[in-house]
C-alpha cells in the first residue's frame, strides 16, 4: 500500500470537504478592504469605525475558519454515512486524523496570511488608522497581541477537533465548544496573570515582566497545546477504532433514527395526535438536545452577570452574556431546518403530501419560541444592573437586532445544502447582508425600532422558499429568490425610515420665504474672503473683540492708555484691547458675570435678575480692591499703606475705578458701532452675538452696580450710551434675516462628500444625516421655523409668549442642529445662539431698569 498516495487523497478529500468554508471565508476577507473603504466614506469620524470593523473581521474571519473546520471536516462525513465507511477501509487511523488537521490548520494560517493582507490594506489606505487601532483595540498589532491571537486560534482549533472526535452530532459539538473554550480561556488567562505576576492585566498585551518569565509562559503555552493535541488525537482513536466505547451522544441517534418515530402512546393505539401536533413533536426531538444547552449556558450567564458585583472572579465570564445571547440566537435559527436537511429528510414530507404551511410552521416554532425566551432572559436580568454591562436605552435595539440575527439564521438553514455549513455560513450572512442597515441606522438611534421589519421578510422569505426546499428544487432561481428576499429584508428598514423623516417634514412656508427674500436689507459690504462660519465678517473688527466660550481673563500691561486708543479709534473694534480684558475690568472678580448669568431662566423675570445682581454687589469696595490686585495694581505682599512702589492702596483702587469705567464705555461704544454695521450690512449676526449683545450685557452689569458712572472722555452719562431700544430691535432683526438668506445659498461641500451649512455660527445636521437629501431638506424647513420665531420674539421685545413656545423653538433649532441625532434628552444641550436667543428680553429689561434707576439718582442730587 502506497502511504503517500494514500495520504494525498485523504488530503485532497479533506480539503473539498471544507471547500465551501473556504470559499465563504475568502470572499469575505477580499472583500474586507471594500467594505471598509465604504465604512470610511460614509462615516464623518476620521476612520475610526472603519478601522474598528476592519480589526475585527482580521480576528473573527480565520477563527471562524478554526470554529467551522473540524465540525465540517467530522460532522459533515458523520451525517453523509462516509465516517462509517472510512473505517472499514485497510487505512490507519492516524492517516485519517492528520490529514484533517493538517487541512485545517493550513486553511487557518491561510486565513491569517490572508487577513493580514487585508487588514494591512486597510491600514496603508486609511489615514491615522494607527491610532485609531492603538485607541480602540489597545495592543492588539503588536507582536504580542498578534501571537495572543495565533494562539486562540490554535486553542480553538483544537478543542474544535475534540469535541467532534467526542460527540456524535456536529449541532452537539458546536454546542458544547462555546462554554468549553469560554473557561477555558478564562483559566489560561488567569494561570497567565500568576506566571507573569501582573494581575491587573487585560490581556497579554498589558503586560510587562522580564524576559524569564515570558519565556516561562512560552513553554507553559506549548505544554497545553501539545496536551490538547494528544487530546484529540486519543479521542480521534476511539471514535475510528473503538466505535462501542465511543463517547455517546443520544443526539446523533435522534438525529438519525428516533426523529420520525411516533409517541409510544401513539404505537398502541391510544390516541392519535393531530398532524401539527406530531409534527412539533417529530422537530422538538431533533432540536431539544441542541436548544436545551444554548438556553442553559445562556442562564448561567446572566445569572453570573446578576452576580458580578458580589463576586468579582465571575465579572469576566458575566462579560460574555450579550456576545453569547447574540451568537446563540444565530444557532437557533440555523438549526430550524438542519435536522430534515441532513440526508435530505425533508423528502419525508414531500412524499406524503402535508401541507408546506404546517411542515413551515412546526419548523419554526420549536426553535421561535426559546429565541424569544431567551431573548426575555436577557432583558430582565440585564436591566436590574448597575453599570457598564446594563444595556439601558440599547435595551430596545438590542431586542430588535437579536431578532433579525435569529432570521439571518432560520433562512441560511434552509438555503446551503451543507446543513453544519449553516451554523458558520449565518454569522457572514448576518454581517454582509445587514451591513448597509447598520451603517445607516447609526446615524438613526431613535429609528433602531425599525430592524424589527426585518425579521417577518426573512420568515416570510423561508416560507415562500420551503416547497422549492421540500422539492430539492434548490437551483439558480433558488439561490436568486433567496438574494432578493435579503436585500429586501435590508432595505426595509432604511424605507421605513426615510418614509418616516419625509412624513414628519415640516411644510415650506411659502409666503413667509417670499416676505423674506423681498424684505429690504443693506447688502453685504466688503466682506473677508475664506471666512469661517463662525467669525465676523468685517474687516473692521478684530477677533480679538469676540466673547470668549471660557471665562479665563488675561489682562496685558499698560491697559490705561489702551482703552484710551481703543475709545479715540473711530475706524476698527478690538484692535487694541479684547473681550476678555473688559470683562477681566467691568466683572466684580468675586462673581461670575459671564453670559451665562441670567441665562435659561424658566419665567424670564428682567426685574428678578436685577434685584439678584444688586444683592451679590453689595460689597463693592473689597471687590474692587480685589480687582486692584487682579490687574496688578498692588503686588502680592504689599500693606494696605503702601503698594510697594510708592503708591497707596486708595491709588490702586482709584486706577482699578478708572480702568473699570474705560472699560464700560468701551463696551458701550462696541455694542453701538456693531449694531450700525448691521444696520448698514457691513456685520452680520455672528458679530451681534458674539460682540453687540455681550458687551451691552456686561457694560449693564457695570452700570447697574454705578447707575451714575460718567464717560472720563467726554464727562457724559455713560446711561446715555446704551443703545436705544429701536436700535437694538432694528438690528437684531436685520442680523438676523442676513443670516437666513445666507443660509440660503446652499450646502457646501467640504472634503470626501461632507455637506455642511451654518446658522449663527452654529453647524446644521451632525453625523452623516448631511449626505441625505432628506435630511437637508428637513434642516432647511426647520431653519425656516425658528427663524420665523426670532423674528417674531425679536418684534415682541425678546419676549417668548410662553414656555411652549420657547420649548417649540428649541425643539426647532435642535431638529435643524441635530437632525437624525435628535432625542427628546438632547434639550439639554447649550449652544451660543440658543443661550442669546432665550436671554434676548434681559437687554431691554435691564437697560430700562438701569436708565430708571440713573434718572431716580439725578432726581435726589438736584430736587428742584
Amino acid at each position: 500500500m502506497n502511504t503517500q498516495r494514500i495520504w494525498q487523497r485523504l488530503v485532497w478529500k479533506d480539503g473539498l470537504m471544507i471547500k465551501p468554508l473556504l470559499l465563504a471565508i475568502g470572499i469575505a476577507i477580499l472583500a474586507a478592504p471594500l467594505l471598509v473603504a465604504f465604512v470610511s466614506a460614509t462615516s464623518d469620524d476620521g476612520g475610526r469605525a472603519a478601522m474598528v470593523i476592519a480589526v475585527m473581521m482580521w480576528v473573527l474571519l480565520p477563527n471562524l475558519v478554526a470554529i467551522g473546520a473540524p465540525a465540517m471536516l467530522i460532522g459533515t462525513e458523520e451525517e453523509t454515512g462516509t465516517f462509517r465507511w472510512l473505517r472499514t477501509l485497510p487505512l490507519r487511523w492516524q492517516l485519517i486524523a492528520d490529514s484533517k488537521l493538517l487541512v485545517s490548520a493550513l486553511a487557518v494560517a491561510g486565513a491569517w496570511l490572508l487577513a493580514s493582507c487585508s487588514l494591512w490594506i486597510c491600514i496603508w489606505a486609511l489615514p491615522h488608522s494607527d491610532q485609531h487601532v492603538a485607541r480602540a483595540f489597545p495592543g492588539m498589532l503588536t507582536m504580542t497581541g498578534v501571537l495572543q491571537a495565533m494562539f486562540f486560534s490554535a486553542t480553538l482549533l483544537l478543542i474544535g477537533f475534540a469535541s467532534s472526535y467526542a460527540l456524535r452530532s456536529p449541532v452537539a459539538a458546536l454546542v458544547a465548544l462555546l462554554p468549553i473554550v469560554s473557561i477555558t480561556w478564562y483559566v489560561i488567562v488567569v494561570i497567565a496573570t500568576i506566571l507573569m505576576d501582573d494581575r491587573y492585566a487585560n490581556s497579554l498585551a498589558d503586560m510587562t515582566a522580564p524576559a524569564w518569565q515570558w519565556w516561562r509562559l512560552i513553554a507553559v503555552g506549548m505544554a497545553f497545546l501539545a496536551g490538547l493535541f494528544v487530546l484529540q488525537r486519543w479521542l480521534a482513536r476511539r471514535r475510528l477504532l473503538d466505535t462501542e466505547k465511543t463517547l455517546s451522544n443520544p443526539m446523533g441517534a435522534v438525529v438519525t433514527a428516533e426523529a420520525y418515530r411516533p409517541p409510544p402512546m401513539a404505537v398502541v393505539g391510544l390516541y392519535r395526535p393531530s398532524p401539527i401536533f406530531a409534527l412539533l413533536w417529530q422537530q422538538w426531538r431533533q432540536v431539544q438536545l441542541a436548544v436545551l444547552p444554548m438556553v442553559v449556558i445562556v442562564f448561567v450567564l446572566c445569572v453570573m452577570s446578576t452576580s458580578r458585583n458580589y463576586f468579582r472572579p465571575m465579572h469576566a465570564m458575566a462579560e460574555l452574556a450579550i456576545p453569547v445571547t447574540t451568537l446563540a440566537l444565530m444557532w437557533l435559527g440555523a438549526l430550524t431546518f438542519y435536522g430534515d436537511s441532513v440526508r435530505r429528510q425533508c423528502a419525508f414530507f414531500a412524499d406524503r403530501g402535508i401541507s408546506k404551511s404546517q411542515i413551515w410552521l412546526t419548523r419554526i416554532i420549536p426553535t421561535l419560541v426559546p429565541a424569544l425566551f431567551l431573548i426575555a432572559m436577557v432583558f430582565v436580568t440585564q436591566q436590574s444592573q448597575d453599570g457598564p454591562q446594563r444595556m439601558g436605552d440599547m435595551e430596545p435595539i438590542s431586542v430588535a437586532w437579536w431578532f433579525a440575527f435569529y432570521g439571518c439564521g432560520q433562512l441560511v438553514s434552509l438555503w446551503v445544502k451543507r446543513p453544519v455549513l449553516s451554523f458558520f455560513a449565518t454569522p457572514a450572512f448576518a454581517m454582509i447582508s445587514l451591513m448597509m442597515t447598520v451603517i445607516f441606522l447609526t446615524g438613526y438611534v431613535g429609528y433602531q425600532w425599525a430592524m424589527l421589519a426585518v425579521p417577518p421578510v426573512l420568515l416570510f422569505a423561508s416560507w415562500r422558499l420551503i416547497g422549492r426546499w421540500l422539492d430539492g428544487r434548490m437551483d439558480r432561481g433558488f439561490h436568486v429568490r433567496v438574494v432578493a428576499w435579503t436585500v429586501a429584508a435590508a432595505a426595509l428598514p432604511i424605507l421605513i425610515v426615510m418614509a418616516s423623516r419625509w412624513v414628519t417634514t415640516p411644510m415650506q412656508m411659502d409666503g413667509w420665504r417670499r416676505s423674506m427674500l423681498a424684505e429690504s436689507i443693506p447688502a453685504a459690504k466688503n466682506p473677508r474672503q475664506g471666512l469661517s462660519y463662525d467669525l465676523p465678517i468685517s474687516r473692521a473688527i478684530s477677533f480679538e473683540a469676540m466673547s470668549p466660550i471660557t471665562a479665563g481673563t488675561h489682562i496685558r500691561p499698560q491697559i490705561t492708555d489702551r482703552l484710551r486708543l481703543e475709545l479715540d479709534d473711530a475706524e476698527t473694534i478690538g484692535f487694541h484691547v479684547g473681550f476678555s480684558e473688559l470683562r477681566g475690568l467691568v466683572s466684580l472678580a468675586s462673581l461670575n458675570l459671564g453670559l451665562s448669568v441670567a441665562l435659561g431662566e424658566e419665567d424670564q423675570n428682567s426685574d428678578a435678575m436685577g434685584m439678584e445682581l444688586d444683592s451679590a454687589i453689595a460689597d463693592l469696595d473689597s471687590a474692587i480692591t480685589e480687582l486692584a490686585d487682579s490687574v496688578g495694581a498692588r503686588p502680592a505682599g504689599a500693606t494696605t499703606e503702601d503698594s510697594g512702589d510708592g503708591q497707596t492702596t486708595q491709588d490702586a483702587v482709584m486706577r482699578a475705578v478708572v480702568n473699570r469705567q474705560l472699560a464700560t464705555e468701551v463696551l458701550l461704544k462696541w455694542s453701538r458701532e456693531v449694531r450700525q454695521l448691521v444696520l448698514d450690512g457691513q456685520e452680520g449676526l455672528i458679530g451681534l452675538v458674539r460682540i453687540a449683545e455681550p458687551a451691552e450685557r456686561l457694560a449693564l452689569h457695570a452700570l447697574n452696580a454705578d447707575p451714575t458712572m460718567k464717560s472720563l472722555v467726554s464727562d457724559k452719562p455713560l446711561v446715555d450710551m446704551i443703545p436705544s431700544d429701536d436700535l437694538r430691535r432694528r438690528s437684531r432683526r436685520i442680523a438676523v434675516i442676513h443670516e437666513w438668506r445666507r443660509y440660503q445659498h446652499g450646502w457646501n461641500t467640504v472634503g470626501f462628500g461632507h455637506l455642511w451649512n451654518s446658522f449663527g455660527g452654529v453647524k446644521m445636521l451632525d453625523g452623516r444625516a448631511h449626505r441625505y437629501w432628506i435630511e437637508r431638506n428637513r434642516a432647511d424647513r426647520y431653519v425656516d421655523l425658528f427663524t420665523r420665531q426670532m423674528i417674531e420674539q425679536i418684534r415682541d421685545g425678546g419676549l417668548f409668549v410662553t414656555v411652549a413656545s420657547r420649548e417649540q423653538w428649541r425643539d426647532d433649532f435642535l431638529q435643524a442642529k441635530l437632525g437624525s441625532l435628535y432625542q427628546p434628552g438632547s434639550r439639554q444641550l447649550e449652544y451660543t445662539l440658543t443661550q442669546w436667543v432665550e436671554g434676548m428680553s434681559y437687554l431691554p429689561a435691564t437697560a430700562q431698569q438701569v436708565r430708571r434707576e440713573a434718572a431716580r439718582l439725578e432726581k435726589l442730587k438736584d430736587p428742584a
